[in-house]
């Protein structure tokens, strides 16, 4: 892993003078690796047994009629995710991961409702019959009825304001309206603004309510009939706890990267964190002091050795461009190299470039770009 950053069957049986189809069996009975069943190549064990695992044991179990990923669906239900059952499953107004007919069910029952619910892009629509300005669910400005025109929006249905609160925008109780001011020659109109703090405000708060009516209802729907709950749990598990973060084996951080000061040592986190940022996304949510410029560095110098990545960039802030430069060049420095930094007129990029005499990379490569924030 630390030559190829994959399984390479015929390397590693170049090296113990083996056949290939010896080296992948061994590796496979002992469960280093294993076959993934969508694109048939071997895959270290950190690497498949992380991700969307619970994708990956659905396709193993769909293709195991011979046994043949057998081992691979013992380990991924091994790493499974704790199913979280529907009674700790939050169902807000306006999510996105289940039917909208259960927003069209919840205001027919309880508010005689005739509308349905779609999504186009990221905002909720509706269609539908909305209910007339007497029926109770809805807010009524007073002050705009008596000071607005024909025209001035006064009242807001429970229609109107159940698809609010699904796109998370409060309407508000205001409205421009135009009238003749006759102190003004030949009687000109002039615009003016009114707004209703309080029915915005009651705007405001029956929205929460209707998020709150709808998380009950929704809660009681689920108690009363098994199969829908059964339903939401599959799916809400499905698209949120499928995940798992990856997490090298021991054995495949090394003490020394390839490349790295030899008078450096990392810590054991940041040499992990170095290793699961060059095979998967990462955040480093370290703290203050816990070396996270170090372990940016190695992570990009590792990604332009292995060749995942062609021109790694940290943005960092101006105040301590010199400094991250400074940095860098301290950890990955060797003692038959040395480095040539340029600055860019502009003070918007530093580009890092690494020589190297002796090393299996390309003498003149541009080992990482710093730009600034």
């Amino acid at each position: 892993m630390s030559k190829k950053n994959r399984i390479d069957s015929e390397f590693i049986a170049g090296l113990l003078n083996r056949e290939v189809s010896d080296v992948e069996k061994e590796l496979l009975d002992k469960e280093f690796v294993y076959r993934n069943p969508t694109t048939g190549l071997l895959e270290d064990k950190a690497s498949y047994l992380s991700g969307n695992v619970r994708e990956k044991l659905s396709v193993a179990e769909a293709q195991n009629a011979d046994g043949q990923y057998t081992k691979n669906i013992n380990a991924l239900t091994s790493v499974l995710p704790p199913t979280i059952p529907s009674h700790l499953i939050s169902t807000p107004l306006g999510g996105t991961w289940f039917s909208p007919d259960y927003f069209r069910n919840f205001l027919a029952e309880v508010y005689g409702s005739r509308v349905v619910f779609y999504r186009v892009g990221s905002q909720w629509h509706m269609d539908g019959i909305v209910s007339p300005l007497h029926a109770r669910g809805g807010v009524r400005s007073d002050l705009l009825r008596s000071k607005g025109t024909s025209r001035t929006k006064y009242h807001w249905t429970v229609e109107e304001l159940t698809l609010a609160a699904m796109n998370n925008v409060a309407p508000k109780a205001q409205a421009t309206i135009s009238k003749t001011d006759y102190n003004m020659p030949s009687g000109k109109k002039r615009r003016l603004k009114i707004s209703d703090e309080e029915a915005s405000r009651a705007i405001i708060a029956r929205m929460a309510d209707l998020k709150d009516e709808f998380q009950s209802w929704m809660s009681k729907k689920m108690q009363e009939d098994p199969k829908a709950a059964a339903e939401l749990e599959k799916s809400y598990n499905e698209r949120f706890n499928s995940h798992v973060p990856y997490r090298a084996d021991n054995s495949l951080i090394p003490e020394h990267f390839e490349g790295s000061n030899p008078a450096i040592t990392l810590r054991s986190h940041q040499a992990a964190a170095a290793v699961r940022a060059v095979n998967s996304p990462t955040l480093l949510a370290h703290e203050v002091g816990t070396g996270k410029t170090f372990t940016m560095i190695t992570a990009a110098a590792e990604m332009k050795r292995l060749g995942t990545a062609n021109k790694p960039m940290i943005v960092v802030q101006n105040a301590t461009l010199n400094q991250f430069a400074s940095e860098a060049k301290k950890s990955c420095i060797q003692q038959q190299s040395y480095w040539f930094m340029m600055q860019i007129a502009t003070r918007e990029l530093m580009v890092v470039r690494l020589f190297m005499h002796e090393s299996n990379m390309e003498i003149g490569t541009w080992l990482l770009f710093l730009k600034v924030c």
